[in-house]
């Protein structure tokens, strides 16, 4: 996670991100990590809300974000780029419902 000090619309924003090299792809390898950087970055670093931005054609991060309980809240374009990205956000608090959902589907 990093700091995206007015790149969103104008307001601060942590930001998720990830890559993976092809032959990691599918595996499961960026829900399992990000769930996990966005546990420690709400209860340790007593984070609030975290973003995503993520090219709309890159179905393969659309499902991590969806799965991780994000979700879309608008698109932003940034500087020298042709098209705009999507926005997925999630907080704190949908951040533990998720978290209480799952526990309890398993």
């Amino acid at each position: 996670m990093r700091p995206l000090p007015d790149r969103c619309g104008g307001r601060a924003e942590t930001e998720l991100g990830y890559r993976w090299a092809r032959h990691a792809w599918g595996q499961g390898y960026a829900t399992e990590a990000a769930r996990a950087v966005l546990e420690h970055g709400f209860r340790n670093l007593g984070l609030r809300r975290v973003v995503a931005r993520i090219d709309p054609a890159n179905g393969a991060s659309l499902r991590v974000a969806r799965k991780l309980g994000m979700r879309f809240e608008r698109e932003v374009r940034l500087a020298g780029y042709t098209h705009p990205d999507h926005l997925y956000v999630t907080d704190r608090l949908h951040s533990d419902l998720t978290a209480a959902a799952r526990s309890a589907a398993t």
